[in-house]
Order: C-alpha cells, then structure tokens, then sequence
C-alpha cells in the first residue's frame, strides 16, 4: 500500500519539473535566439513479484508479475531548431541561418552564441551588446598572404608595377611595389618587391624567379617574405605568361583563417587606407574606320593617380594616318613629353600591334613613365589597347584607370559568408575580418550558461572554428534570431502536463482513504 503513495509523490515530482521546463519556455518565447527544451519521463525498475515460467508438463508458459516503482525523470533535452529570422535593419544585428555558433570570448574563456544583437564599442572592437564580451573571428591583421593574378606579355621587357597593401602585427597598414618583369627570350618573369613605393633594384626587400610552361607558372609558384618578424606567404599561382597579351596585375591580401586560433574583431573608426598608384589604364571602345585621313579625335583620361594620391588628367589625341589601318596616338600627361605610338588594325578591325617612335613592336600594352614631381615618385603606367577597335561606326574611346587616392572608412557591413567588409570615402570596398563559428558534433550537449550564451561539455563534440562557408551556414545581416518556442506546442503540453499531475494527486487521496479503511478495520 505504501509504494502507491511513493508512486504517487515521484508523479507529482516529475510533473511538476515538466511544468518547470514549460513554464520557462513560454516565458522565452520572445528571447532573442532562445533555444526550446523538453522533459522526458522513464519508469522506475520494476518490483517482480513473480517470475516469468517456461512451459512444462503439457502447461503453457507464464508471463512475469511486476509491480512499478514510480516514474523518473529520464532527460531535459535542448531543442536545437532554426528559429525564425527578424529584420532589424540594423547592419550590426546578425542571424545565422544554418549551423552553428557565434563566438564570444572575455580573453579567458570562449562563449557560444546565436544571439547577433552586436555593435562597436570605443575602442572598436566587435562585442555583444548584451554582455559586453568580445566576437571573435579572424582580422586581417597582420596580413598572412598575399596572391598574384594577371598576365605578363613575353612580347615586352616592360616593367608592370603593382601596388599591395600589408598589415604588420600592430595593425598598421603598409604599401608595397611589386615589379614584374617577362623575359622575351625564354619563359620566364622575375617579380621584385619593395618597401614603399621607391623600386631601385638595389632597395628590392625579395625577389622571385618564376618559370612558365604553356602560360602557367611551373617554379617559383610559391614564397615566404620575412618582413617585421613575421612571415607572409606569397602565391604566384594564378599568373600567367602569354604572347603578345596582358592583363591588369593585382595582388591582395587574403585572410587565412587559422581554424585553431581566433581573436578580436578590431575595426577601428578612424581606420584610413592609403593611396594606391595608377599602374594600368585600359582604353574600351572604337575609332571609326571611315574617320577621313589626318582627322583626329580627342578624349581625355581623368583620376590618374600618382604616388601621393594626388589626381591628375591624361590627354589622348588620334590622327587617322594615311597607310590604311593606322592610327598615330599622342599621351600627353601634366608633366614630361608627349609619347607617340602607332595603332594598328586588322582587316577585321582589331588592334593587331602598337609600336613607338623607332617603329619598334610594343604588343598591344606599352608603357609610360608618369613624372609629375611635386614629391610624388615617378611610375610606369601600362597603357592596354588590346579592347580598341577600327569599325564604320562613331568614334568613342575611355579609359578605365586603376588605383584610388587614399580613403577614410565610412561605413562597415557584414557578408552572408561573415566576412566584414569596410567602405571607404574614396569608393573602395575591402576586406577587414571574417566573423568565425563555432562548430559542434553534437549541439544539443551544449550547456546553458545564461544571457543567450553556451558552454561547450564533454558530450558536445567541439570541432573547432570555422568559416560560416564551408559550414554551409549564411550570416544574415540587419536580423536576428527568434526563439524557436511554438506556444502553440507548449500550451498543448502544459494542458497535457496538468491533467498528468492532477491524476497522481488522486493517487494519493486514493491511497490514503483505502489507508483510512484499513485502518477503520479494528474498533
């Protein structure tokens, strides 16, 4: 009689732990990112009063007698769903739609969040509003590698100039020269880089020796410039080597996120970026091939740069000449003397070579000197003619330039892939950080640890920092994430829940008339 009253009371127990867990999501329902959990129950073992028999003698067999122990509690399990996305339109707020954890950090200890309600504080750096602690992901500082792209011609020795940018290990940005030279006898290109923007071949901080086949880089893929105590890899993979063609060479620097390390997410207000030299301008459009001999047509370049940031105009004067698919081109910049070449066209009307004053072949890409003095240091510009052509229809030709004159950061946003983003008043976009997610096995053995944040456990199966990409996850932007507490569901449960207590309270009632009874027996 008394295990009905011990039944009874392990009911109420549990019942009223469910209720618990019911009563604290219904009351997160409108918490940023809540995550819903649920109670389960298990029985107690089993009192076996008599046991199960085999069958005997022509008597079939019988079944165990038990008697239950009461109910347990078997599990509170995290219900780890996607919630619901909500537009803030505030460019801080970020969602994750997927996979998982916003990382958070005191210095001390990491954090897990999906709870994007984020903003700047004064010293710049990424934080959670709510708690203070610091985002962590991967800045560009100090930059750890830098990739080469374009094309070199091997018809020309000309030197092609471009302008990198690298981050010491203070945070301070650093502009560098790379210069890079084909050879016109065998298939090779030697790449020198320099500190600032002075390239005398003596001042060079590190050389590389690349050597082609079929226009792909085949040695000298790869290098490692030692620069202020820290190593930055250079990759040359992506340059090419072809005849008579080029294209606008680049270098940038590239985050690689180490996925055992993460740190503070700094941007600074104050962040400037400094100017970076024209090194190409590449003409688009037609002259008309009906234009009468000795005609000519003017248009002029704008925003070329030179070191210092400093914009000037280049004017570009053709004259259709008297041999048939030719054009004499005059350069003229604000200082030095006008360079001359010759245009000449295909019977399709497409550029076919440039030559200079001596007649000699330039390939479709020949170079200038810009000299503007004032301080600012003279530079090779490689002017591009390949996109030019000769048809009957009306001459229109311009010049896209290359470079910027230094900025001062704008604003900052946030890509669904999680990589910040900062915009420059001198229309630049470039990359700053990249927000990392922690990644878990198991996210449901996560362990709450209040104001929106988890703790990783010995069941959660940690599996490091990632990138929101190779998660497959998307970082949304201007949202965040709702709880997903279906009230719905709750309520159903919290109805279901109270009859289940109500009932074991009759139980014991039951329990203690027929106690009651029993105990009437002797009077």
């Amino acid at each position: 009689m008394l295990r009905s009253f011990s039944n009874g009371i392990a009911g109420l127990k549990v019942h009223q732990t469910r209720i618990d867990v019911i009563s604290n999501n219904i009351a997160n329902v409108n918490t940023t990112a809540y995550k819903a959990a649920r109670a389960t129950f298990s029985d107690v073992v089993a009192l076996t009063l008599k046991g199960a028999r085999a069958p005997y003698g022509g008597r079939g067999g019988t079944n165990p007698s038990q008697v239950g122990l009461g109910v347990g509690l078997s599990t509170i399990d995290n219900i780890m769903t996607q919630g619901a996305t909500n537009n803030t339109n505030r460019t801080s707020d970020l969602a994750i739609q997927g996979d998982g954890f916003f990382v958070v950090s005191d210095g001390q200890k990491d954090w897990f969040t999906r709870d994007g309600a984020f903003d700047l504080d004064l010293t710049g750096r990424l934080i959670q509003l709510s708690t203070g602690l610091k985002v962590q992901g991967w800045s560009m500082i100090p930059t750890q590698k830098v990739r080469f792209d374009g094309t070199l011609s091997n018809a020309s020795t000309a030197s092609v100039p471009i302008s990198l940018r690298v981050y010491d290990n203070d945070g301070v940005e650093h502009v560098f020269t790379a210069i890079a030279n084909a050879s016109t006898a065998s298939n090779a290109a030697t790449v020198r880089i320099y500190e600032g923007t002075v390239t005398a071949s003596s001042n060079a901080i590190y050389t590389q020796n690349l050597t082609f086949a079929n226009g792909r880089v085949q040695a000298g893929q790869t290098g490692v410039l030692n620069w202020k105590d820290m190593p930055i890899n250079l990759d040359f993979t992506s340059m090419k080597l072809e005849n008579a063609s080029a294209s606008a060479l680049s270098a940038d620097g590239v985050v690689e996120p180490d996925t055992n390390k993460v740190g503070d997410i700094i941007i600074p207000r104050s962040l400037t970026i400094p100017p970076s030299p024209t090194g190409n301008i590449e003409f688009q459009g037609n002259l008309n091939a009906n234009t009468p001999t000795n005609n000519n047509i003017t248009f002029t370049v704008s925003n070329v740069i030179d070191s210092l940031g400093v914009t000037h105009s280049m004017l570009v004067n053709a004259v259709k000449n008297a041999s048939p698919n030719e054009w004499a081109i005059t350069v003229s910049t604000d200082a030095g003397s006008p360079k001359v070449f010759t245009l000449k066209f295909d019977e399709n009307g497409r550029i076919n070579d440039v030559r200079d004053e001596a007649n000699n072949s330039l390939g479709t890409m020949p170079v200038i000197t810009l000299d503007v003095g004032g301080g600012a240091m003279a530079r090779n510009i490689m002017l591009n003619f390949s996109s030019i052509t000769q048809y009957a229809a009306d001459s229109k030709v311009v010049g896209l330039v290359d470079g910027n004159t230094n900025g001062k950061l704008l604003n900052w946003f946030v890509t669904d892939e999680g990589k910040v983003m900062g915009e420059f008043d001198n229309g630049q976009i470039k990359e700053l950080a990249e927000i990392a997610l922690g990644n878990f096995q198991n996210p449901a053995g996560l362990s709450r640890s209040g104001n929106n944040l988890w703790a990783s456990t010995a069941n959660s199966g940690f599996r490091g920092y990632a990138e929101a990409g190779t998660m497959g996850s998307l970082i949304m932007s201007g949202a965040l994430e709702s709880s997903n507490v279906d009230l719905a569901e709750e309520f159903t449960n919290l109805i279901i829940t109270q009859r289940g207590f109500q009932a074991n309270t009759r139980v014991i009632t039951t329990s203690d008339e027929v106690t009651q009874d029993i105990i009437g027996l002797k009077r």
